[in-house]
């Protein structure tokens, strides 16, 4: 559903210590357990972790907010990471 810190475009200081976190919503039938996982999908990891577990589980039309801990680049540019949930069996979505 969106960003709940660090929205896009956000200018961050060199090697800042960041905690990311995305509001969710389970849009589908089935229901999500902490066996489904945030994973990093592409482009820059910012010392982010691969892969961080649901907090709760998440029952269809419910929402979850979703947290990584990532740090800054110690050089300056535009960074952009890309991260999707994956289920228990490897479905990739999101």
């Amino acid at each position: 559903m969106g960003d709940v810190t660090i929205a896009d475009n956000t200018v961050l200081h060199l090697g800042e210590s960041v905690v990311k976190t995305w509001k969710v919503k389970n849009a589908g039938t089935c229901q999500w357990t902490v066996a489904y996982q945030l994973i990093f999908a592409g482009g820059d990891k910012m010392a982010g972790p691969a892969s961080v577990s649901l907090p709760m589980t998440v029952a269809p039309d419910q929402t979850v907010d979703i947290s990584v801990n990532l740090k800054a680049p110690t050089s300056p540019g535009q960074y952009q990471g890309f991260w999707l949930l994956q289920s228990p069996d490897g479905r990739i979505f999101g």
